[in-house]
């Protein structure tokens, strides 16, 4: 299994190798997301009437 992971990731990297790579905006963003959950502010899948 690592060595799928492994194989797999270098492929990426190899297709392109900024793939990992956030800008400082999506990192900010990625930042905010994470203090909300940590929060508890956040909406569930049960709390959204699918009907």
């Amino acid at each position: 299994m690592q060595l799928a992971y492994e194989l797999i990731k270098k492929l990426v990297l190899a297709w392109d190798p900024d793939f990992t790579k956030m800008t400082p905006a999506e990192a900010a963003a990625l930042k905010d997301s994470a203090d909300n959950y940590d929060r508890g502010d956040y909406v569930t899948s049960d709390d959204i009437n699918w009907e």
